[in-house]
């Protein structure tokens, strides 16, 4: 198995709760002819940049989101894939002392156990961009190891992530009463647009299915799970689903996305 350790930038930019470090590379000299024509080394290196620029975005978005306990402390992420690009294992553990000794003292040893939880539970939701396949050298697996760090969220931030908070428990929601245990053979997200009345029945729900944004390529349309979709969730009684408050109206209206994919299933 292939591994691929991680290190949190010299000069980082810090965000509201979760910082993720960005893998090593190593330097490499090319000579002036091959100027012209990109070495193999220099491709392998592109194609990790851009990996890397859609990995850490997509990694820092969900567990943002995710962290409705307002988590602070760091650990290390590692997860495990296989030439499939499917997740095999997720696992929170120790970060290495240089990215501990970052963190303020007083924060070091808080809510060690929720971040834990949070990052073993959220790493499976989460659809990765496409591991570069000279990352797996001649092994059948790669892990990557990213130092995960959760930072106290400042007053001006907290209205943003009350909103972003509400609409990832929206999605799960809806992961648990339409998608959880309904086998998929492709990635993808599912659009809901739904409109409830003050009884929480759904009078209107209309699914959509569209590629992930980082896995355009595994995307298979697929016209009978669309179907599924739309008619179990006109079934749903939305009063336990977060944030559900009647308007002047007394209706119900909504958009949420709910993300997909094979390794996924039966994951709460």
């Amino acid at each position: 198995m292939s591994k691929i350790a991680t290190h949190i930038a010299s000069r980082p930019t810090l965000l509201p709760f979760f910082l993720a470090g960005v893998l090593a590379l190593t330097g490499c000299q090319s000579s002036p002819e091959a100027k012209t024509v990109p070495s193999k080394a220099a491709t392998e290196d592109s194609a990790f940049r851009a990996f890397m620029a859609e990995f850490q975005p997509t990694v820092i978005a969900h567990m943002l989101s995710a962290n409705s306990q307002g988590a602070v402390g760091i650990k290390n992420l590692r997860i495990k894939f296989n030439r499939n690009n499917e997740i095999l294992s997720c696992d929170a553990g120790p970060a290495g002392a240089p990215w501990v000794a970052q963190m303020p003292s007083m924060t070091q040893r808080l809510d060690a156990n929720k971040i834990v939880r949070l990052v073993n539970r959220e790493c499976w939701k989460i659809i990765y961009p496409l591991v570069p396949v000279h990352l797996f050298k001649d092994d059948e697996t790669v892990e990557l190891v990213a130092p995960l760090v959760f930072g106290p969220l400042s007053v001006a931030a907290a209205s943003g992530q009350r909103t972003r908070l509400l609409y990832q428990a929206q999605s799960d929601y809806f992961w648990k009463h339409l998608l959880i245990n309904r086998p998929v053979d492709s990635i993808g997200v599912a659009g809901l647009r739904f409109q409830a009345n003050a009884q929480g029945e759904v009078v209107g729900c209309l699914v959509s299915l569209a590629p992930a944004y980082v896995r355009r390529d595994a995307f298979k349309f697929d016209n009978t799970l669309q179907e599924q979709l739309t008619a179990q969730c006109k079934t749903l009684d939305l009063r336990q689903m977060p944030g559900f408050l009647p308007d002047e109206n007394r209706l119900v209206r909504g958009y949420v996305e709910v993300a997909y994919a094979p390794w996924k299933v039966g994951r709460d």
